[in-house]
């Protein structure tokens, strides 16, 4: 995928004639950017953590996990150990990075008219409930039901990575409609964080946080330009949701929602208001290189103040033609994926495999729960009521996209990993065998799932090309 081109126009600009610097502007960031590859690093990162859990620093890795860090100002402290702060803390920017990508998408993206939202969102409510049940029935008779919620999420990254390795541009819709029905999914593992696996709450500190993000509301709305203003106020929301019993990742969803997704000022507006400013440019470039100088030192420097006065506006203008979710999303992306998500990988990935723990995952009805639901439930689920709402006139498939496509994205969706692996945290969060088995679980679905969805696409385009 190339760079977005309001972004690579800059880079071009920046870059000017010189190769090297090309070179360095616009090739690295063309392949920094690239959203398939967004899964690489992340699943370096889980296989860093599965082996130093499985060798002889294992007690090293487990203890560096639970080193606890401690924020102190004036008499309030707030200490958690490297984990909680991974999970609790920095996971919360790839959740508001969410929150806006899912409000972009609701207001003019793939989920923004029921004709192109119908298909993603019946895949995707299938491929919740259906995991679900597939979980429940497993463990509803003696085994754990709190852990249904591991089983419905899918990771986007992983999927995409899978789609980019076939390289074949056959798949582009199909990536459209995959990205539609993740959107979605991520949407219903906000709702089955916050419903779910919420316990007691501080209504004092969800009031103050609704009034904090009120007043970030109200700011966007008056357009105050204040960066310091908004991320200091979403720390403070952060802090409250936290103390307040909710995830505090809800946090980062809401404060992703209330990012402005249309810019400020048209293109067709930016052409009419910067003329006039380019011709005061022009003007006063034209009189500072007359062949008659002045010989007035104050005149001059009069006329090289306007002349950056107007660069000043046109700088402004240029950027109020780019919506703010957009900007946000491709400055945080490279952070979340390269940074965010490696850490929580390397913080959460890490299971023993020893022969008595797999013995033991081979009966446990949480770990057989697990890849029931995502090997098994999300593909029936995700096809089912796709078909469904085909059948009824409710959706189509998109055009190129058959349902032997539809079978490999259904595969695919059951790469569980990221979000997965959070909910076991929450749901498990005593820790213990049911915690790893329920990682066992999800890393083995998602490792399944990737292979044989990338086997059965690669299958599927091979005998299009036959017929």
């Amino acid at each position: 995928m190339a760079l977005p081109p309001r972004t690579r126009g800059r880079l071009e600009v920046e870059a000017g004639g010189s190769a090297v610097t090309q070179r360095l502007l616009l090739d690295e960031p063309r392949f920094i950017r690239v959203e398939e590859i967004y899964g690489l690093p992340l699943l370096i990162a889980a296989a860093a953590a599965l082996i130093a859990a499985n060798s002889p620093w294992s007690a090293a890795y487990e203890a560096f996990w639970k080193t606890e860090a401690a924020i102190e100002l004036g008499g309030m402290r707030l200490g958690q150990t490297l984990h909680d702060w991974v999970n609790d803390g920095l996971l919360a920017l790839f959740f508001f990075v969410i929150g806006v990508e899912i409000k972009r998408e609701l207001m003019h993206g793939e989920l923004s008219s029921w004709q192109r939202a119908a298909l993603p969102a019946f895949a995707a409510a299938g491929g919740m409930l259906i995991p679900a049940a597939f979980y429940l029935a497993v463990n509803l008779r003696g085994g754990q039901p709190q852990g249904w919620g591991v089983a419905v999420a899918t990771d986007i990254a992983f999927a995409l990575a899978v789609l980019s390795i076939l390289k074949d541009q056959r798949l582009s819709t199909l990536r459209v409609l995959v990205l539609a029905f993740a959107t979605v999914d991520d949407i219903g593992g906000v709702l089955v964080i916050a419903f779910a696996y919420t316990q007691q709450l501080q209504w004092t500190s969800l009031v103050l946080a609704a009034v904090v993000l009120g007043l970030i509301f109200g700011a966007l709305r008056m357009g105050l330009p204040s960066a310091v203003l908004y991320v200091g106020a979403g720390a403070l929301v952060w802090g409250l949701v936290e103390h307040s019993g909710v995830h505090a990742t809800i946090a980062g969803v809401v404060l992703g929602a209330l990012v402005p997704t249309r810019a400020r000022v048209s293109t067709t507006d930016f052409a009419h208001e910067a003329r006039p400013v380019v011709e005061d440019v022009e003007r006063a470039s034209d009189e500072l290189g007359a062949d008659e100088p002045s010989g007035k030192i104050t005149h001059e420097r009069q006329l090289r103040e306007e002349r950056a006065a107007a660069m000043g506006r046109i700088d402004a203008l240029a950027a109020a033609t780019q919506e703010p979710a957009e900007r946000i999303v491709h400055a945080l992306n490279p952070w979340v994926s390269y940074l965010v998500l490696p850490l929580f990988a390397l913080a959460n990935a890490g299971v023993g495999l020893s022969m008595q723990t797999l013995k033991a995952a081979a009966t446990d009805t949480v770990t057989l729960g697990i890849l029931a639901g995502l090997l098994l439930g999300k593909p029936l689920g995700f096809l089912a009521f796709s078909w469904v709402a085909v059948r009824l006139g409710w959706a189509r498939l998109p055009d190129g996209v058959g349902w032997r496509l539809m079978v490999g994205a259904g595969i695919l969706a059951g790469i569980g990993f990221t979000v997965s692996l959070f909910i076991a945290e929450l749901a498990f969060s005593g820790g213990g065998a049911a915690l790893a088995r329920a990682k066992l679980g999800v890393l083995a679905a998602s490792v399944v799932a990737g292979v044989l969805g990338y086997l059965w696409l690669r299958l599927a385009l091979r005998s299009a090309a036959q017929r």
